[in-house]
Parts: C-alpha cells; structure tokens; sequence
C-alpha cells in the first residue's frame, strides 16, 4: 500500500493581493560617491519621498530658498521646511560617518545605506539633491519630480532601481559667483559668505581651468588642498571632462511580502501532517542528507512533530534567515495539525538577498518516523539576483517521497497520533534516511 498524502506549497507575492498593497513597505536607500581618489566630494544627500507634486527646481529659474542653502553650505534645514510645508511625504539626510571627520560627507569611493519605511501612495516618488565640494554653489538635483517613480498606481514597488548621475548633470544655482573663493571644503570663513549673484538654474560651466571653461580665473579648487589633507586632482575633479560618474543612487526593498500558503492535499481518509517548520534563508541550511543518520532536529520532528530543535538549529546556522511552525487552526481539535484537505496561509516579509531560499519539514501522521522535507537546500528559489521574485512557485511532494528517519522502528506501536504513550516512546534504531518503505499492509 503507498502513502497517497501529498503536500503543495504555494508561493505567492502579496503585493498582487488587495489587502497587500496597502502596506507599507521597507525599502533600503545606497549612496556612492563614484569618485576615484582625488576626485569630487559631496555633502550628505537629501532625500524626499512625496506624491509626484514637489519640485525641487526648474531650470531657467532662480532657485528656492532651500536649495540656494544647500547648494551654497550643504546645509538642508530650510529645505527640508519646504518639504513639509508642500508635501505630506518622508524626508531625511543620508549622512556618510565615514567621511571627513567632523563632517559626515561623501568622500571619494564611500557609500551609505539607509533603510525608510514607505507609504506606496504617500510616498510614490523619489527625489534628492546633494552640494558638489568644494564649490561655489554647484549642486545635483532632480529636476523633475516624478523622474524617479518607486511604487506603480496599484502599490506595487517597482524596484530595485539604480541611477547613475554623471558629471554632465551638475547644476549651478546662480546665487554665488563661480570666483572658487570662499567656496566650503576648500577655503570659505563661514557660511554664505560667496559673492552674491541674482543668476537663475544653469548647467554648471565646469570649474575654472577646466576642460570646458579652461580661460575662467583664478584655479583654486583644480590642484587645491582640502582639510583631509588631500589635493582636487587637476583631472580626476574635472567632472566636465569625458564621462565622469559622480553619485550612484540604488533604492530596492529591504524586505518583500510573500504569502506562504500549505494545503494538505490528502483525499478523505488519507494521511494527517503535522505543523510545518518553514525556513527562508541564503541557500545553505541542509535539512538532511539521504543514507546518513538523522540530526536530532529531524529525529524529534520525524517521530513527534516537535520543532523546537530544529527551530534551535536553523538560528545557530542560518544567522540572517527567517522561519516559522506554519499550523492549522482549523485542525484536529486540541491540536493544530494539517487534516486530508486542509489549508493554511501566512504572510512573510522577505529579504531577497538572505532570504531567497525555502525550506520546509513536516510529520506524516500516523507513523513512527515518516516526514517529507527538501533535502536540497536550493531546490525553491525565490528571488533572483536583482532580488526580484521569480514565483508564483507551486510544488507537489507525492507519497513516493515520504523519508523514513531511520530513528524508529516501523512497528506502528507507538506512534504519534494513533496509540503513542508519550513523545518518543517508539522503538529506537540506529539506521540512516531513506525513502519510507510504506506502512504495514494487514
């Protein structure tokens, strides 16, 4: 007689579901300054998540008060005033603690990641900006305020999204003359104290005696000394020359809702399974191994149903995982155990860079030691390399699957859920994993 139970396990990303998009969700925000030795630094980035409805600046005209302050000092509080005052958004300063010290810039070749938690109605879209040091007033923006969307009309994230801006899309506020004296980072007394100009948003002209304004005078900030006690290369800070990488700006989720649903697909009169342990992690926590002896943590859930080893196990060895005992509810009174037919569903928050793998290990009830689980621990795969998920992911385990523990003798006296006296009372073996060679026929 063959085990006819079987399991199916169904992957679904929330975000397709109604109850779903409106959650908020986490999303990680990584700054890098792309600059080589020698090259450009620039001040801690602003950031603004918002409806699509706040314009930093248009070009052609003269800039707010709050980007004047930035792009002048790197100094963001009146910024961020307007911000609140014309959005309902989220908003913040990315520091980088690596940086100059004293002064938490973005030093050549340093990068930062901040984490934020999202509104996908609230917070659709992305902006930021950043001062160039040292300058007068060169700064990078977005101009347009919905050329960064992170949520489509239906909630769902539509990242990861990676930008790069080069130096061709550096601006100039027009408030400070380009004379390169007092300029921050470089040779300024105190803040706001450039030469006062009444100019508009243009792209910037370069730095004098650079490849593109090579007559402008006088060169300080080309060949000149910073307070780290490093120089402005005199080619690697010409960002007007060639194609030259400034800032990279990648924003993914830091976690990915994924509905984990588990069905005993037993016909009536079939096979019992106990609560399912369920494991997320990077692809190398190995449940078992076939024809070698059983952990105790396979032992215990293979002749009892009991987790709480293998819950141990995967916590000492899978350090960035997640997992759960997934139960039935609606089981067998008294115990929430999976009967022929039954369904059970729980949302997970994911990381995809950790968390891209599935396990899983479960009792087949009534037995001495029967259980299915995956032997391979990357046989599910949930996301790719890009952390996006690849599901829907569904799989069938059939009877011809089900693994005999090798822990218990299949003398069906004792077992769990039909005449068992208490936890481990079966007959001891000391044999290895097998497939399960199918209950005794009478």
């Amino acid at each position: 007689m063959k085990l006819k139970n079987s399991i199916r396990s169904l992957l679904l990303p929330a975000a397709i579901l109604l109850t779903a998009q409106a959650q908020a969700l986490e999303v990680k925000v990584k700054v890098e300054n792309l600059s080589p030795q020698g090259g450009l630094y620039f001040t801690p980035l602003w950031v603004g998540f918002h409806d699509g409805s706040f314009d930093l600046y248009d070009r052609g005209a003269a800039v707010s008060e709050g980007v004047e302050r930035f792009a002048e000092d790197g100094d963001f509080a009146a910024l961020r005033g307007e911000f609140a005052a014309a959005s309902n958004g989220l908003d913040a300063v990315v520091l980088n603690p690596e940086g100059f010290a004293g002064a938490p810039v973005f030093d050549p070749g340093l990068s930062s990641t901040e984490v934020f938690d999202l509104d996908p109605t609230s917070n659709q879209y992305f902006s930021y900006g950043t001062m160039i040091l040292p300058s007068n007033d060169a700064f990078i923006a977005n101009g347009s305020p919905t050329a960064h969307q992170l949520f489509d009309d239906a909630g769902e994230f539509v990242g990861p999204i990676s930008f790069v801006v080069y130096g061709s899309e550096v601006l100039d506020a027009g408030t400070e003359a380009n004379t390169e004296i007092d300029a921050p980072f470089l040779n300024q007394t105190a803040p706001n104290t450039g030469e006062t100009t009444t100019g508009v948003v243009t792209l910037h002209p370069g730095f004098n005696g650079s490849a593109n304004n090579p007559a402008a005078t006088p060169v300080n900030i080309l060949g000149g000394s910073l307070p780290p006690g490093t120089t402005i290369d005199p080619v690697l800070g010409d960002f007007s020359q060639g194609i030259f990488p400034i800032m990279r700006v990648t924003i993914s989720a830091n976690s990915s809702p994924v509905r984990l649903s588990i069905k005993n697909t037993a016909a009536a009169g079939g096979t019992f399974l106990t609560p399912v342990w369920v494991g997320f992690h990077d692809g190398s926590f190995d449940t078992y191994d076939r024809d070698m002896p059983a952990s105790v943590a396979i032992e215990r859930i293979a002749e009892d149903g009991t987790t709480s080893a293998l819950v141990s196990d995967f916590a000492a060895a899978a350090t960035t995982g997640q997992d759960a005992v997934v139960m039935n509810p609606e089981g067998f009174t008294g115990a929430p155990v999976y009967e022929p037919g039954s369904v059970s569903t729980e949302l997970f928050n994911l990381d995809p860079s950790t968390q891209n793998h599935f396990s899983y290990a479960t009792m087949v009830i009534p037995s001495n030691d029967a259980f299915i689980a995956n032997g391979n621990p990357t046989a599910h795969r949930l996301f790719d390399d890009n952390g996006t998920f690849i599901g829907p992911i569904s799989f069938n385990v059939y009877g011809s699957a089900v693994l005999d523990a090798g822990t218990d003798d299949n003398t069906e006296v004792d077992v769990a859920f039909l005449n068992q006296t208490g936890p481990d009372t079966g007959v001891t073996s000391g044999d290895v994993i097998t497939i399960h060679p199918v209950f005794n026929c009478t």
